[in-house]
């Protein structure tokens, strides 16, 4: 980050991606500085605001969309002769609705090949940001080694080669089967010699003292948040970190002002260091992207030795990335767990958000989650719940009698099924059926009645 010299506009920037790569960028409309130009949509974060809640508030406002979660990737700064903004880019795949200019701009989706051609000298970097490969594999072996590790490595759809150590002295060689096995880029750490670093297409370094000896203009460097802005300085196009545990407060420090987008490897699964990935090379990520998901999980099916951390060796082999993330990352009795308490509001905030927007509240399926959830029942009804889903697919006859019987006893609504529940609509289903069980309508016509207008 800059020296600051006047007041800064924290902004939320959104990056709402489709499954094909596309993503949605906006014009500005006339009467704001840059009118015409192209941005990510975002705005001004409010007092108390996180900048999930501040972009989701801005994406219903303004192109009436649902942001219903988002993860960071950069934070950007510029001086505009109106406003010194920090820009707090983040990106979402999920998310629901069709874009409507309600302020008078205009919208569309684009590619990172395919850009308008006036966009906002902050947004600017993202198209650098935007060609950079998804994933890498870091090759540091011996003479006789590096084959046979680049070639069984390249089954893993790597995009790009980081090549360090002994391995420098063979590469034109590695970038010649590199360039075979369908790797788009090789990059060399700095100590190659000056020939190999130019014709490399990027170099990277391991200190803030090894930038004087950078011989490229394409630079990575080490993912050091007291140093963000010598690397900034330096032109850095991308950081990489190691041994990072999911969830730390290293991990959330990682991502609160990185000015380039930060790639993974050797993630750190609980206190005794055991790594998802033990063996050269290493594999890098980056952890904002969804698709990158399942590609991690991958990776952690590669070591046997982690299915300790799971209930059993079938599940850890069969394991989806739903229950991955269910089961264990939300689990707080899992040495996956990955708190995120500090990242959301709390539950008294959701319900009133929920109220505001003139909506109702419902705890789906109670049963489903952890006994915490059960116990905090009570709290929840005191909290201003509206109502529960009382009849769900999984739940036993006893299950059932007991929602049904709290509800009766708070004067909540009740539910069931699941078929306008997710981001999914299903308006064949008939609302209130679950595994063909019928639940009678005057169950639900009370709260029913409230929302008819806005099904779809």
């Amino acid at each position: 980050m800059s020296e600051i010299k006047r007041p800064v506009t924290l902004v939320a920037c959104g990056i709402l991606m489709k499954e094909d790569g596309g993503f949605l960028m906006g014009s500005r409309p006339e009467g704001k500085p840059y009118a015409g130009y192209w941005e990510f949509p975002g705005g001004k974060l409010e007092f108390g605001e996180s900048v999930h809640q501040a972009l989701a508030r801005e994406m219903r406002e303004e192109l009436g969309l649902m942001v219903k979660d988002s993860a960071p990737w950069v934070t950007l700064e510029h001086d505009y002769p109106h406003a010194y903004v920090r820009l707090h880019f983040v990106r979402s795949w999920d998310w629901a609705g069709v874009p409507r200019c309600l302020e008078g701009q205009s919208a569309g989706f684009f590619d990172k090949d395919h850009l308008p051609d006036l966009v906002l000298p902050t947004d600017e970097p993202i198209r650098r940001f935007m060609h950079l490969p998804l994933h890498w594999l870091r090759l540091n072996a011996t003479s006789n080694e590096w084959e046979g590790r680049l070639r069984s490595a390249a089954t893993r759809q790597a995009e790009a080669l980081m090549v360090e150590g002994e391995c420098l002295a063979d590469y034109e060689a590695i970038k010649d089967l590199a360039t075979q096995l369908g790797i788009k880029e090789v990059w060399v750490h700095v100590m190659a010699s000056e020939s190999i670093q130019k014709a490399a297409d990027g170099v990277f370094v391991h200190s803030v003292d090894e930038l004087s000896l950078v011989k490229n203009e394409r630079l990575a460097v080490p993912a050091l948040p007291d140093h963000w802005l010598e690397f900034e300085k330096a032109g850095a196009l991308w950081a990489y970190s190691t041994g990072v545990q999911v969830g730390s407060s290293a991990w959330q420090k990682l991502f609160l002002a990185n000015p380039m987008p930060i790639y993974l490897s050797g993630v750190v699964l609980d206190d005794e260091y055991v790594r998802a990935m033990t063996e050269e090379p290493w594999t890098l990520f980056d952890p904002s992207n969804k698709t990158n998901r399942p590609y991690l999980l991958a990776e952690m099916k590669r070591h046997p030795e982690n299915a300790r951390f799971f209930d059993c060796d079938e599940e850890f082999f069969n394991l989806s990335e739903q229950r991955f993330t269910r089961n264990y990352l939300f689990n707080a009795q899992s040495v996956l767990y990955s708190d995120q308490s500090t990242l959301s509001p709390d539950i008294s905030t959701v319900l009133d958000m929920i109220k505001k927007c003139s909506g109702l509240s419902f705890l789906a399926h109670p049963f489903s989650y952890s006994q915490n959830v059960l116990s905090s029942l009570d709290t929840l009804a005191e909290c201003g719940l509206d109502g529960m889903e009382c009849f769900y697919g999984t739940f036993t006859a006893e299950q059932k009698k007991f929602m049904y019987n709290f509800c009766e006893e708070k004067g909540l609504y009740k539910s069931g099924g699941s078929d306008y529940h997710g981001r999914i609509m299903r308006p064949h289903n008939i609302l209130g059926h679950s595994n063909g069980e019928k639940i009678p309508f005057s169950l639900i016509e009370p709260w029913f009645k409230k929302v008819e207008g806005s099904l779809i």
